[in-house]
């Protein structure tokens, strides 16, 4: 017996059929995304294969980072989220990082880290891009993380690279960190 309803989608919905599927157009599966950059997301498929690279599959840390590559630009990178994404509990998961000398939050602030540095170096984003493909809520708060791991600002740390010295305003006594014109672009949409 198939039982159809279509009240909380604009598609008729059957239960208790022989198989579970959705149908798309595909046209519209082929159709680019209004928002997307091409360049930049092959730019992110690079820098992400070269991190990927370096990891080794028989440690549970290096699994956990490779999920977390997949799970940061959507922000939801819980202890809970990777756990389950390994198909192990909580407590499993923290047991078999502490065998290796590790923690979650350690192997997140570390993945972040070398990443934003990586991503910096690569100059193909924006600040606020960056901010967005580390999961971070805005790009205040990758600056404040930034600035934790490394003592330095992340605009500082890219005008550092591009061998610019960032000066105070005159009459300020302080140095302020300089970041170009204005690069914020909407994130990289797949």
């Amino acid at each position: 017996m198939r039982i159809s309803t279509s009240s909380t989608s604009s598609c008729p919905v059957f239960f208790q059929a022989d198989e579970d599927a959705l149908h798309f157009d595909r046209a519209l599966l082929e159709q680019r995304l209004p928002a997307g950059n091409l360049d930049l997301a092959h730019a992110n498929d690079r820098v992400a294969e070269q991190y990927l690279a370096t990891l080794n599959p028989d440690l549970v840390q290096d699994r956990v980072r490779e999920i977390l590559l997949d799970l940061l630009p959507s922000g939801e990178v819980s202890q809970n989220a990777v756990a389950g994404k390994l198909n192990k509990s909580v407590s499993s998961l923290q047991r078999q990082l502490k065998y290796e000398g590790l923690s979650y939050k350690q192997i997140l602030e570390d993945t972040r880290q070398e990443l934003a540095s990586s991503f910096i170096r690569e100059g193909r984003y924006s600040l606020a891009q960056i901010a967005y493909l580390l999961g971070f809520s805005d790009q205040a708060n990758f600056s404040r993380a930034f600035k934790r791991w490394t003592g330095t600002t992340p605009g500082v740390f890219r005008d550092k690279l591009a061998g610019t010295s960032v000066s105070p305003p005159a009459g300020s006594g302080a140095a302020t960190e300089t970041s170009g014109p204005a690069r914020s672009r909407p994130p990289v949409q797949r």
